[in-house]
């Protein structure tokens, strides 16, 4: 994959999980489905697999997308993160944010 395709796929990723998350608020508001129910969790379950594609495909192997999507809230909150070859954590926001800290060099030795 180019850069520009994991970076397309990784901002098509983030809305597949908004539409989910819009879907589910509105069911849950019409139905008060607990989220463990079985219509949640179809939902869940579904994109957590596409998660896990994801990850493989662009050599996620730290399960920095999990944490993009769900305590960074896929950018919204800001927080910092550091690849450990990075000398300071960086602002994770945007998907070009992100695959910089996945694709991030280990550090190597001298």
């Amino acid at each position: 994959m180019t850069r520009s395709e994991k970076i397309a796929a990784v901002n098509q990723w983030v809305q597949c999980f908004n539409n989910l998350q819009e879907t589910y608020d509105k069911g849950y508001a019409l139905l008060k489905c607990d989220p463990d129910s079985p219509w949640a969790n179809a939902m869940f379950n579904t994109f957590e697999a596409y998660t896990q594609i994801l990850a493989k495909l662009l050599g996620d192997k730290d399960e920095w997308l999990n944490w993009y999507i769900w305590e960074n809230k896929a950018g919204k909150a800001g927080f910092e993160a550091k690849a450990a070859s990075w000398k300071r954590a960086k602002k994770i926001k945007t998907a070009e944010d992100l695959l910089n800290l996945i694709e991030a060099k280990p550090k190597t030795r001298s």
